[in-house]
């Protein structure tokens, strides 16, 4: 006859029936508690032996049976009672129905509440109630079970020859399995230690890591003097949905007692819960449910509440840092204590938004050693990041995510991006003296006075040939090259050559002349009136490329304790390292007065920059003599608010955040905090007389009068040819002087 599939004894009840036979129990004593005959436990017990499916490695055993069946199971063994020093009643709670009920009440919980949800079992030590949550959570979804047993005995993984490896330490790397083997999209973790004290159960939840799990379910099954204190466990800090099912209380009842009364009581279980974000006081346990098991569960009744809806004014710890326009705050300092007070910002906004919709209040401080957050020694962070790393605050409203820091701390929704950019001074006018010499490209002059000397020396050849031939005369050398010169100075010569060929050599000499000087004289006409200006720094290649010429950059010493030292530190790109390695802390205002000065940039968020230009290094007329940077450098993804690990109000404000972003309100106040912080310094400013710190430079759009200052180079050119003169003038007279001193002298030796 063929077995009904709910009779078939699971993988489960296999590693069960093993696991009781070491703890010391006899055949029939484990057919007896599980609800099977002795032959079926005989029979498995001694398959699981014979296969040696326990592996050495607990999760190995987990991975291999998930590949067969969507039922996971741990593997713990202990050894023989005698061996362990386990009496029979420390393995197998004798214990009363109680149990057994309350266990029912679970696995319908289960069914109605947790239907296809990746499931945790963890049972201290086996009881009345483990074979019947084995059974009916099988049926449920995937299931992953740990069975340790009470007290301080050790637990082994491993098979029962002479490989047996000590467990306890590797806990809690099971426990990441079991959390990270599944996709299902919600989770459970039930708890039954019906049959042991609070301390096991307490020091399982430590091992369970489900202070980083706020999403999961957690179901309690114990006596009902337990309640509070469980309640109250560390591990459950970050889980708001924590049931606790415990056997109903005695009623004595006025009508005689009979058996159908009896049973009723007997079949009552009461189940606990807690308000997640009430105050300590408010906080203990209180009862949600008494529970006749006889009566269906109503499907509209709410057995996990959604306590993330209202906060009930529970008060928030944030960690933040001076950041404008992203945090702006002032910090008022007593002998007593030290306030914090925000002030008008983008986070400003959204958090002030957010509290009164989801009725939180906050309390805002600084970190203690004033830094946004980078790796230290023994995998702890500085700054904001180690503030919340070590659980010392609840949230900072804006933190660069880096791959780093999402190690450590969790993030919402990016809400903004975040980019370096480089503020130098604008390009500044060419010296006007080499006005006379701009019009024309360095390689251009070198052209034309090379094709003189060979166009002269062409000449001057020409000529010669021709006095040979036909004994006309010739011109010089020296004459030859300045004619070449006066023909493009328009000096034209009286006399042309009378030779054909050096006819023809000047006509088209005249043909590059005219070319040539209508090409400059329009070029120096647009230069004498518009003037030239130097280059602009537009990228990091450009800024490391004038660091050779003896250009220095900055950047405030505050920004180099977070993401913006990651950045210059990871960046693969060569000038980024170049401009690195040569950056100098520079604070805003030395900093701005140094690129004023020029020769020096600033680096620093674009945001940040863009206000800090607009509010006080421009004009009325919107003329700043500063240059931001065209090119833009990402920090990472983008900016977002982080979390202390497990925080289980994470997704309901990353999930507000999204809303903001969706509606266009971060980019509407983050463009309105700019405006007003403008607005408001600039009208500070006219009140108190200050002007832009800034210098002025006038241009005009209509007709320009070439002045002195324009025409500077043409007199230049004049007392240095002045010059010249005079210096050949004294050489020709020294060297004169001489030859006819010897003149004088050699007669007198003749004589």
């Amino acid at each position: 006859m063929e077995r009904h599939a709910h009779n078939e004894t699971g993988p489960a009840e296999q590693h069960l029936f093993t696991w009781l036979w070491f703890g010391g129990l006899s055949f029939r004593t484990i057919a007896r508690q599980t609800r099977r005959s002795p032959t079926t436990v005989r029979k498995w017990v001694r398959r699981m032996l014979g296969k040696n499916v326990c592996k050495t490695k607990h999760y190995r055993v987990m991975l291999v049976l998930a590949g067969v069946t969507p039922l996971v199971i741990l593997c713990s063994v202990v050894t023989r009672a005698g061996a362990a020093g386990l009496s029979v009643g420390e393995v197998m709670h004798p214990g009363g129905g109680w149990e057994e009920h309350v266990a029912h009440a679970a696995s319908q919980v289960v069914q109605v509440y947790l239907a296809e949800c990746h499931l945790v079992l963890a049972a201290p030590s086996p009881s009345r109630a483990l074979p019947h949550l084995i059974r009916r959570l099988s049926e449920v979804g995937e299931l992953a079970v740990f069975l340790q047993p009470c007290g301080g005995a050790k637990v082994f993984h491993g098979t029962t020859k002479n490989k047996v490896v000590l467990g306890n330490d590797g806990v809690p790397y099971f426990w990441r399995e079991v959390w990270g083997s599944s996709k299902a999209t919600c989770r459970a973790f039930l708890l039954d230690y019906t049959a042991c004290g609070t301390d096991t159960a307490a020091r399982l939840l430590s091992w369970s890591g489900l202070w980083l799990q706020p999403d999961t379910r957690v179901i309690i099954l114990g006596g009902r003097e337990d309640a509070d204190e469980l309640f109250r466990h560390a591990a459950l800090r970050n889980s708001p949905d924590v049931l606790f099912i415990t056997h109903g209380l005695f009623t004595p009842h006025k009508a005689p007692e009979t058996k159908a009364n009896l049973n009723s009581d007997r079949r009552t279980v009461e189940v606990y819960n807690r308000c997640f974000y009430c105050a300590p006081v408010e906080a203990r346990p209180r009862l949600l449910l008494r529970w006749n098991l006889h009566d269906d569960i109503s499907q509209d009744f709410k057995m996990f509440k959604d306590q993330h809806k209202d906060f009930l004014g529970h008060r928030m710890n944030i960690v933040l840092m001076p950041y404008f326009p992203y945090i702006s705050y002032r910090v008022e300092r007593n002998a007593s204590a030290t306030t914090v007070h925000l002030e008008d910002s983008l986070n400003t906004r959204m958090v002030n938004s957010l509290a009164p919709y989801m009725n939180f209040t906050y309390e805002v401080h600084e970190p203690a050693d004033n830094q946004w957050g980078v790796p230290g020694s023994g995998g702890n962070w500085t700054g904001i990041v180690g503030t919340l790393q070590h659980e010392l605050a609840d949230f900072s409203m804006d933190l660069t995510r880096t791959p780093g820091r999402s190690e450590v701390v969790e993030y919402s929704r990016i809400y903004i991006d975040e980019s370096i950019v480089i503020l130098s001074s604008k390009p500044k006018p060419l010296p006007e003296y080499l006005s006379l010499i701009r019009p024309l490209e360095g390689e251009v002059w070198g052209a034309i006075v090379v094709c003189v000397m060979v166009w002269g020396t062409v000449l001057w050849v020409m000529e010669r040939l021709s006095h040979w031939i036909s004994g006309r005369r010739y011109l010089s050398f020296s004459s030859s090259i300045f004619y070449g010169w006066g023909l493009l100075l328009e000096d034209h010569p009286f006399e042309p050559p009378s030779n054909p060929t050096s006819q023809i050599l000047v006509g088209f000499w005249l043909l590059v002349y005219l070319i040539l000087s209508t090409a400059y004289r329009s070029s120096l006409i647009s230069h004498l009136v518009v003037k030239g200006k130097s280059s602009v720094i537009n990228n990091m290649e450009q800024l490391a490329e004038r660091g050779k010429e003896g250009w220095e950059w900055g950047i405030p010493a505050s920004r180099m304790t977070g993401a913006h030292k990651i950045f210059f530190v990871t960046s693969p790109t060569p000038a980024i390292i170049e401009v690195h390695n040569g950056i100098k802390i520079t604070e805003t205002e030395e900093g701005m007065a140094l690129v004023l000065k020029g020769g020096f940039s600033y680096i620093d968020n674009y945001y940040f920059i863009q206000t800090l230009v607009s509010t006080f290094y421009t004009d009325d007329s919107g003329y700043t003599p500063v240059h931001i940077s065209t090119t833009q450098y990402p920090l990472f993804v983008g900016n977002a608010w982080a979390f202390r690990p497990g925080a289980p109000f994470r997704q309901r404000i990353s999930g507000a955040i999204q809303q903001f972003l969706d509606s266009g309100l971060i980019t509407f106040w983050m463009n309105d905090v700019v405006r007003s912080h403008v607005r408001e310094e600039r009208r500070a400013s006219k009140e108190k007389g200050t002007q832009p710190k800034l210098t002025f430079e006038e241009t005009s759009d209509g007709q320009v009068a070439l002045g002195l200052s324009h025409l500077q180079g043409c007199f230049y050119a004049f007392f240095l040819g002045q010059a010249a003169a005079s210096l050949s003038f004294l050489l020709q007279t020294y060297f004169f002087s001489r030859h006819h001193a010897i003149l004088l002298v050699s007669p007198m030796e003749d004589f």
